[in-house]
């Protein structure tokens, strides 16, 4: 891959790494792309590279004890994975899994690389601890919202991101259970109950949103 490729990703999603390219230099980086609905890495599987998002949206999800996915996170363009960069920290083994929702482009550094770059370049340090206690602070929240707030509340607020772009969402309920963290069941019967009040429209693999106001004053 040409360097002039990898110094354009950097400087449009890392700007702040453009000033490590003394100490790693454009050639350390990879860029890699991976297909729509793959599995990136599993739960005890091993992490030998650092990626860096360029384009794209992986899922970052936990098995709960009753076999169901729990949605902890998204990465996307301009992030990192904080379980990726906490298992490489540790030398430690995926305690999750990573789906790519879309197709990925990402810049990736080997295992060595990301040692090398953390002992060599304070900015990089600086990067990778920054991106770990903010991506971590995101994750907690998640955790507190799941515990602590209504099924109405987390569906409507996920109803709303996902419907920014356009009122007609294409997403299964399997998915919107995996992230507002309970079962389909559960979700289809509250979708159910808002098709009724006239809230949104439920169609085959897709849901339409016909009154985000309502929707919006759900959440909490």
């Amino acid at each position: 891959m040409p360097q002039d490729t990898i110094h354009a990703r950097l400087r449009e999603h890392f700007p702040a790494l453009c000033q490590t390219l003394p100490q790693l230099p454009a050639s350390a980086y990879q860029l890699i792309k991976v297909p729509a609905n793959t599995t990136i890495f599993n739960i005890g599987g091993t992490c030998e590279q650092y990626l860096l998002l360029t384009g794209g949206k992986v899922s970052v999800k936990m098995l709960t004890k009753n076999g169901k996915s729990l949605l902890l996170y998204h990465v996307t363009p301009g992030q990192s994975c904080i379980i990726t960069t906490s298992c490489l920290l540790g030398n430690a083994h995926y305690p999750t899994f990573g789906e790519t929702e879309t197709e990925v482009e990402a810049l990736s550094l080997s295992r060595q690389m990301f040692s090398q770059a953390l002992d060599q370049s304070n900015v990089f340090r600086k990067f990778v601890f920054d991106g770990l206690g903010q991506r971590l602070a995101d994750v907690m929240h998640r955790l507190e919202t799941v515990n602590f707030t209504s099924i109405d509340s987390r569906l409507a607020n996920t109803l709303l991101s996902r419907g920014q772009d356009s009122s007609r969402i294409e997403v299964t309920h399997e998915l919107l259970a995996e992230e507002i963290g309970t079962a389909r069941e559960v979700v289809s019967r509250h979708l159910k109950k808002m098709e009724t009040k006239g809230l949104l429209k439920l169609e085959r693999g897709s849901i339409v949103l016909q009154n985000v106001e309502t929707l919006d004053s759900l959440v909490e």
